[in-house]
């Protein structure tokens, strides 16, 4: 269907199928059940990975059904995991893309769709990670590449996301706010004078006061040459840096600030105060 063209009626087909897999209530199934669902699994995805995506309707379509096909980790080869990371990363670019012919509201539509699969894969990796270094702290240095390699092209698609979100702002324009079970992103285009004193909440999942992060009355060390910046705050309840060993010890929420300008990344020195980052669980809190 998809090689003679029907793309968006192939790619629902698809979506129902992979709907069709997920468990309701959690309920388990039998060994031999699993591995006929894990192989649909994989086909599903290799079948997305041939859409072409020209349009954002089957950009959203594709994602959607991505996120589908990729919710139970056990039914997941490593294989497919990594397909479908690879087919999100293709996604964003694709989203970066079409910015110029969709309007910015479908583009932040169709930005949710891609995080919200690309953060559950991050969970998978980050389960898995943290798994295999509590088994064998001792992992030599080509699995931890691998380890590095896999959840780093999810961190990097979550940038790309971001990055896209906020070319598309100005400065006034109300923060974007992409929040799931696991992770909550929020980026807002900011004059840089507005930053002193700026206070930002984030939560996952049904909480809403988990981290914080609080700027000095005085950010004095911006380069004054940015006079607008992309603000990008997020949170994570499970740590994705699992390619190092001190991970083990560091399997707890992480809360990362980042300053861009036209896409990259500003850096912040000598600061007079520091930025203040809190989180609510018990010992974390941290001045940068």
């Amino acid at each position: 269907m998809i090689a003679a063209g029907n793309q968006e009626e192939a790619v629902q087909n698809l979506n129902v199928i992979a709907s069709a897999l997920n468990p309701v209530n959690g309920t388990e199934v039998n060994d031999t059940v699993k591995a006929e669902k894990t192989a649909i699994r994989t086909s599903v995805v290799t079948s997305l990975k041939k859409v072409n995506v020209s349009s954002i309707d089957t950009l959203s379509s594709v994602a959607e059904t991505l996120t589908q096909v990729t919710k139970v980790k056990s039914e997941l080869t490593e294989s497919t995991q990594e397909d479908a990371a690879k087919l999100f990363d293709d996604l964003a670019d694709s989203l970066d893309t079409l910015t110029n012919v969709t309007n910015s509201a479908d583009i932040v539509d169709s930005a949710e769709e891609i995080f919200i699969g690309v953060t559950q894969l991050l969970d998978i990796k980050a389960d898995q990670g943290h798994t295999q270094l509590m088994k064998d702290q001792s992992q030599n240095n080509a699995k931890l590449g691998k380890m590095k390699k896999s959840a780093g092209r999810l961190l990097n698609t979550i940038d790309k996301i971001s990055n896209t979100i906020l070319s598309g702002q100005t400065v006034g324009d109300p923060a974007v706010v992409i929040q799931t079970e696991s992770v909550n992103i929020q980026m807002e285009k900011i004059e840089q004078s507005a930053l002193g004193g700026r206070h930002l909440t984030m939560g996952t999942g049904g909480d809403t006061e988990v981290a914080t992060v609080e700027f000095p009355a005085v950010v004095d060390g911006v380069d004054k040459n940015m006079p607008d910046l992309g603000l990008q705050v997020l949170h994570m309840k499970k740590n994705p840096y699992i390619w190092d060993r001190s991970a083990v010890d560091v399997n707890m929420e992480v809360l990362s600030v980042e300053l861009t300008s036209k896409n990259s990344e500003v850096k912040v020195t000598n600061l007079s105060e520091p930025i203040k980052v809190s989180l609510t669980a018990p010992g974390t809190y941290y001045m940068y």
